[in-house]
């Protein structure tokens, strides 16, 4: 694996990736965005929220049931075809105060090739797991999504695992 994971072929085991975050509140809405380069699997608190298989098409669920008060974890689970690698999360979350709060894969998004039976619940201890490392921005391949009309008004950065690896992104908004 190499740090320019959006230019150089990557190995094609999964990389498992985590953002926890806390809610003081249950949210009045929250929509995941999410994409990978290749397959995903997504899920939130423990519950499988959704999957997919092209890394053109962003998956957008709604996520609000899965949220509590408290400590809440996105987890991923990221597999390459071949070629570079790569994947994307956002997290809109709207309070119950009507404010907007986004949570994204970013430099506090964990990652690692190996995992436990653990690792989709928010109290999984993944101090051992790799911080993210921001590369980029949208017009980086594989995905070049500026001016992708499913992404308007949205940032997105690239993340490398430091040293090499699968690479979040961060899907814009102000991150927490």
């Amino acid at each position: 694996d190499e740090a320019d994971a959006n230019k150089v072929p990557q190995h094609n085991e999964p990389r498992y990736l985590r953002r926890t975050f806390e809610l003081a509140a249950p949210p009045k809405t929250a929509e995941l965005w999410i994409t990978a380069d290749n397959l995903y699997v997504v899920h939130v608190n423990g519950q499988k929220v959704g999957e997919g298989a092209d890394w053109n098409t962003v998956g957008r669920y709604d996520v609000a049931r899965h949220l509590v008060a408290g400590k809440n974890v996105l987890a991923i689970k990221a597999t390459k075809q071949g070629g570079v690698a790569g994947a994307i999360a956002r997290l809109h979350i709207t309070t119950a105060d009507r404010k907007s709060l986004f949570i994204v894969t970013d430099e506090k998004t964990k990652i690692t090739r190996k995992t436990d039976k653990d690792w989709l619940k928010p109290d999984c201890d993944d101090s051992a797991w790799f911080a993210a490392i921001v590369l980029g921005d949208p017009t980086i391949a594989p995905w070049n999504l500026a001016g992708n009309p499913n992404m308007d008004g949205v940032v997105v950065h690239y993340a490398s695992l430091p040293g090499g690896s699968l690479a979040p992104y961060n899907l814009g908004g102000t991150a927490t």
